[in-house]
């Protein structure tokens, strides 16, 4: 947002809620971008973090398949996302991408094929056209081997302790759908735009507000029973699905960390 968009947002909340509510609204947005955001939910995690949490053993073996599907993805953004996934401290992942990206953005194939080469926990799929993102994720999905699906959109990122956490509430709680809260952020992680601290899970809540969103694992058992994405609900698929999966389980966890970034 330039400039003269930022003072026209300004005039329009002191002409419809006056000056104190303006100055009230500037400072908040002000201290939860540049103070509280990165200090409450920081990004990085220590060494001495770091270490506890790749010792930890998970008694299952589980893996989790991470599944994005790719399309015009700006090539810092891809990078980003894909050096978020590599530096977690629970290693039993793979990362499974479908690109249906056009011509012009062959980068991001000779990008996710550097990464393959690297890694081999990455997966790369090229889809040839854009089908809508019902249809490219479920081609992701036909990727993954692992018994947990993640959910990540191809310019976000996951914090490096977010599948450690959604590991040891599978093992620990026996979850089969995990969910964690989330911050929005404008650039880098560290300036949060928002912060969505979720409830735990109800119906009563759910059936009339998707606050569920990312970072969402769940069995891909569940995936397969409840038949996958919906191409005819493209822009509320995700909400389409979970109300599908969790008609089958009871299984619900709900991680009370910031553990999604959502660009």
């Amino acid at each position: 947002m330039g400039i003269a968009a930022k003072f026209g947002k300004i005039k329009g909340y002191i002409k419809d809620y006056g000056i104190n509510y303006a100055i009230k609204k500037i400072y908040y947005r002000f201290e939860i971008k540049y103070i509280k955001g990165k200090k409450y939910c920081p990004f990085e995690i220590s060494e001495e973090q770091r270490k506890a949490e790749e010792a930890y053993k998970s008694t299952k073996s589980i893996k989790i398949s991470i599944v994005v599907p790719l399309y015009n993805t700006p090539i810092e953004f891809l990078k980003d996302m894909i050096e978020s996934v590599r530096r977690q401290t629970y290693t039993n992942w793979e990362l499974c991408l479908a690109d249906a990206s056009e011509d012009e953005y062959k980068y991001v194939e000779e990008t996710v094929k550097k990464y393959a080469v690297k890694d081999i926990r990455i997966k790369y799929k090229h889809l040839g056209k854009n089908q809508g993102i019902s249809i490219n994720s479920n081609e992701a999905v036909k990727m993954a081997a692992g018994e947990y699906m993640a959910l990540l959109d191809h310019d976000d990122l996951i914090h490096p302790s977010a599948l450690y956490y959604v590991v040891k509430a599978i093992e620990e709680e026996n979850a089969e759908f995990v969910y964690t809260d989330e911050l929005s952020f404008d650039g880098t992680p560290n300036r949060v735009q928002s912060i969505n601290f979720k409830p735990d899970f109800s119906w009563e809540t759910f059936r009339y507000n998707n606050f569920i969103c990312h970072f969402t694992v769940f069995k891909k058992e569940l995936f397969e029973k409840a038949g996958g994405y919906r191409k005819e609900y493209d822009g509320g698929q995700d909400y389409d699905l979970f109300l599908r999966i969790l008609e089958q389980t009871k299984k619900v966890y709900h991680i009370q960390k910031v553990l999604y970034y959502w660009r």
